[in-house]
């Protein structure tokens, strides 16, 4: 699919940037609300997800990608917006993949979760410092995956 553009402006509240998507831009780029996107941002590409709140549409935009592409809060920009068709896979650090293919309940539940929360929980494993503390949040994040009694 080709990309589109838009004029958008770099809004902030609350610390969190934003670009507002127009509807019409959504009707263009096909169905669906939360949807797979690559963002164009003055020459800066970077996938995320169309979230919606509030019945509108928005785009957001982190700190390291506004630092990336060179933009800041208030700027007036045109935006670069295609549908992101790739599938979005994370890179499991060799630990965490034997850990999850040692613990076959564990593994079901990871694979189950969105791309997201996968990259989450490996940010949160991997985001210690030290040996000791990267393996005891190992630990607590297959005991977060493993079924228990009363949950589904």
């Amino acid at each position: 699919m080709p990309a589109l553009q838009f004029d958008g402006r770099l809004e902030s509240d609350q610390g969190a940037c934003f670009i507002r998507v127009p509807p019409q831009t959504l009707t263009a780029l096909g169905e669906g609300k939360r949807m797979p996107v690559k963002v164009t941002l003055n020459g800066y590409t970077y996938r995320t997800t169309i979230a919606v709140y509030g019945g509108k549409s928005y785009i957001g935009v982190r700190r390291e990608v506004r630092e990336a592409a060179g933009v800041t809060a208030g700027n007036p920009l045109t935006v670069g917006l295609e549908y992101d068709a790739e599938i979005r896979a994370v890179d499991l650090p060799q630990a965490l993949r034997r850990a999850l293919e040692a613990d076959a309940a564990a593994a079901a539940a990871f694979e189950k979760l969105s791309y997201t929360r996968k990259k989450e929980f490996i940010q949160w494993v991997t985001g210690a410092k030290r040996a000791d503390t990267q393996r005891r949040r190992m630990e607590q994040a297959l005991a977060m995956l493993r079924p228990r009694p009363g949950r589904r």
